[in-house]
Formats: C-alpha cells, sequence, structure tokens
C-alpha cells in the first residue's frame, strides 16, 4: 500500500508497525503533525511542496518494485488542495 513505503528512515511511528511510512508525512494526522494545523488551512506553496516531495519519494519507490498502468490518488488532503492543483 502506498501509504506504508517508508519515506523518511527511522522517521514516525506508524500503526502498521514501520517507523517513516508516507501515510504519517502527508495524511491529514501527519499533516497536522508536522505543521500543527489540519489540511483545510494549508495556504502556504511551501508546504505543499514539501508534501509533494515526500509522494513523489513514495510514488517512484512503489513505481519501482511495481510499474503501474494507471495510480489513482484520494482522500482528504487531496480535495482540500483542489485550488492549488
Amino acid at each position: 500500500e502506498l501509504g506504508h513505503i517508508v519515506v523518511v528512515p527511522d522517521g514516525r511511528s506508524c500503526d502498521c508497525g514501520q517507523k517513516g511510512c508516507l501515510e504519517q508525512y502527508i495524511a491529514g494526522r501527519g499533516v497536522i503533525k508536522t505543521q500543527g494545523f489540519g489540511t483545510e488551512h494549508i495556504h502556504d506553496e511551501e508546504i505543499l511542496v514539501t508534501t509533494a516531495r515526500y509522494l513523489t519519494q513514495g510514488i517512484m519507490t512503489l513505481l519501482i518494485f511495481d510499474p503501474l498502468d494507471a495510480l489513482y490518488l484520494f482522500g482528504q488532503n487531496l480535495e482540500a488542495q483542489r485550488p492549488f492543483l
């Protein structure tokens, strides 16, 4: 699962038992831990760039091991950032 690809070695503990999972840095709760506020309050492009870098790293890691024809992204974080997309 994309959300459990490690993007930060020895990073935050995840519910799956690993550390540094993508979900801990780009999902709603992860953004709150990083920024101190929810995704609906993100209006700073720098935060979005940081989040996009983590997401890109996770997708690239996924593609190394499993080339895909399509990848669908969804969730609260993406929906909240529709104006930036």
